[in-house]
């Protein structure tokens, strides 16, 4: 218990660092010091609740995924993965504070309320859920929302920085574009394993619960955001609104993803 909470907490301080960090990093361009302390400290981060969340899941000899505490362990990493791909691809640090700061509260979150289980024993799931489809599911989905509401955080980024600095606003809006379009085909792909997982659980690859109609309308107002954005030559500032806005529906089809194994 001590090695995986250590772990966990450590995760925690070295992201929210990283959000500190990636202040002066946007506000000092030459400042290259800034910039590689933050991305670090993000990296080293992601890595320990990764180790942590390993920890976990051979400790119950299960995906940590029947609970939503056990699950913001996987999305926290999800969510500091998604930052660093945004400021690598887009060169925006805008929306690093609140990304990472999100990360490493879900972390805290996670090790505080695990820290009282004790050792870990094996905590198989019911038979109906013990699909060896479900680690799948379980890392596809929650690096899908991990990426996802980094491009959310980084859209309200885009419409504060953008009023004040349109260069920044530009790479901060792309960067929400770039995180959209690479966590959608991976919640595409979680919608498709949750289909088998059901058709082996209860025969039927479809049904109108909650976790599924949350689910599908998530995934409809980001085809609309990037049908919107890129075909149909949206304004950015006009789109980007779109994607700001579901952010609170993203955390909503990301607390019903979890009911699937129990959460």
């Amino acid at each position: 218990m001590g090695a995986r909470v250590a772990l966990e907490a450590v995760g925690a301080g070295l992201m929210a660092m990283g959000g500190v960090l990636a202040v002066p990093a946007a506000i000092f361009k030459t400042r290259a010091l800034w910039r590689r302390s933050s991305r670090w400290s993000a990296i080293l981060g992601l890595l320990s609740c990764v180790a942590a969340a390993a920890v976990q899941w051979q400790g119950l000899g299960r995906p940590p995924v029947r609970e939503v505490s056990e699950s913001l362990l996987l999305l926290a990493p999800g969510l500091a993965l998604g930052y660093l791909l945004i400021e690598g691809l887009s060169k925006s640090r805008e929306g690093g504070l609140p990304i990472l700061l999100a990360a490493a509260g879900m972390a805290l979150v996670t090790a505080t309320t695990l820290a009282g289980y004790g050792p870990l024993y094996p905590d198989p799931l019911p038979p109906e859920l013990a699909s060896p489809w479900l680690a799948a599911y379980a890392v596809v989905t929650l690096l899908a929302y991990g990426l996802l509401g980094a491009g959310s955080v980084q859209a309200v980024a885009f419409l504060v920085v953008e009023r004040f600095s349109p260069a920044r606003g530009e790479r901060a809006g792309r960067g929400a574009f770039w995180a959209v379009c690479l966590g959608f085909p991976l919640l595409v792909w979680s919608l498709l394993i949750a289909a088998v997982i059901a058709a082996d659980s209860r025969g039927s690859l479809w049904s109108w619960g909650a976790r599924e109609t949350w689910t599908l309308v998530y995934t409809l107002v980001l085809t609309a955001y990037l049908c919107l954005r890129y075909v149909g030559h949206w304004p950015e500032r006009r789109a980007t609104w779109l994607l700001a806005l579901s952010l609170g529906l993203w955390a909503v089809a990301f607390l019903q993803a979890c009911r699937l194994s129990g959460g």
